[in-house]
C-alpha cells in the first residue's frame, strides 16, 4: 500500500502538471523526502495498530474464558502465545522495530523511484510490474524457506542469505529474531545491510526525481537509470 500510494501521487502530480506550481517554493527532494516519510508514517502506524489490537486480542480471551474451563484447542493457543512471548527481550524489540521501518522505508523508496521514472498516471501500472515481481519472487523465497525449515535441518546458509538480503528479510528478519531462530549478530548485520541499501536506494531515487520532474518523454528502463545515476556521480 505504501509503495503503489507514494508511487501514484508522484506520477500524477508529474501527470497533471501540479508539480510545476510545487516547485516555486521548495526543493525536490523536499517532495520527495516529504512523501516518503508521510507514507513511512502512515505504514507503520497500521502495522503497529493491527499488531496491539492482535494481542489486546488474546488478553481479552484469556480473561473471558479464566473463570471457565477452557477448550483444549484455546489452552494450546494461549501456551503457544507466552511460549513466544518468553523469547522476546528488550534489546530483539529495538532490533526488530527499527528493522521494520527500515524494510517499510526501503520499498516505499522502491515506489518513489518507480514513480518518479513515468511521466503519465497511464505508464505506471506497466512500470510497477517489474517491481510487483521482484516482490514475488522474494516473497515466495522467504515461504519456501520456512516450508523446509519446519521440514528439514542444515539450511543455515540459505537462512541467512534471506535474513541479510534486503528485499527478503524485509518479510522475515523481524520474525526469525523474535523467534530466536536467528542471532543477535546476524539480526544486527541484516539491519545495517538494509539500513545502507535504503540510503542508495534513497540517493538514486532523488536523482532520477530531479532529473525526471519536468519530463514527458516514454517512460525510462532500469539502463536508463543506471545512465543517469552515472552522471550524477559524475557531476
Amino acid at each position: 500500500m505504501s509503495v503503489g500510494n507514494v508511487a501514484t501521487s508522484i506520477a500524477t502530480e508529474k501527470s497533471s502538471r501540479v508539480i510545476e506550481y510545487l516547485l516555486t517554493g521548495t526543493r525536490p527532494l523536499s517532495l520527495l523526502s516529504g512523501k516518503i516519510a508521510a507514507r513511512l508514517l502512515e505504514s507503520v502506524i497500521m502495522a503497529f495498530a493491527a499488531y496491539s489490537s492482535y494481542f489486546l486480542s488474546q488478553f481479552v480471551c484469556i480473561f473471558l474464558i479464566a473463570g471457565e474451563k477452557a477448550s483444549e484447542s484455546v489452552s494450546d493457543n494461549v501456551v503457544v502465545i507466552s511460549s513466544m512471548w518468553e523469547s522476546i527481550t528488550f534489546s530483539k524489540l529495538v532490533i526488530v522495530v527499527l528493522y521494520f521501518v527500515a524494510g517499510i522505508a526501503l520499498y516505499t523508496i522502491i515506489g518513489a523511484l518507480t514513480g518518479a521514472s513515468v511521466s503519465k498516471l497511464e505508464e505506471l501500472q506497466e512500470a510497477l510490474k517489474f517491481y510487483s515481481f521482484i516482490m514475488v519472487i522474494c516473497l515466495y523465497a522467504d515461504m519456501f524457506l520456512i516450508i523446509m525449515m519446519l521440514n528439514a535441518s542444515g539450511l543455515e546458509a540459505f537462512k541467512n542469505f534471506c535474513t541479510i538480503f534486503p528485499l527478503t528479510g524485509a518479510f522475515l528478519t523481524p520474525a526469525l529474531i523474535l523467534t530466536g531462530k536467528v542471532g543477535m549478530t546476524t539480526g544486527i548485520i541484516a539491519l545495517v545491510v538494509l539500513i545502507i541499501t535504503a540510503v542508495v536506494a534513497f540517493v538514486l531515487a532523488g536523482a532520477v526525481y530531479e532529473s525526471m520532474l519536468l519530463f514527458q518523454g516514454k517512460r525510462i528502463k532500469a539502463k536508463d537509470i543506471i545512465a543517469l545515476m552515472k552522471k550524477q556521480v559524475i557531476a
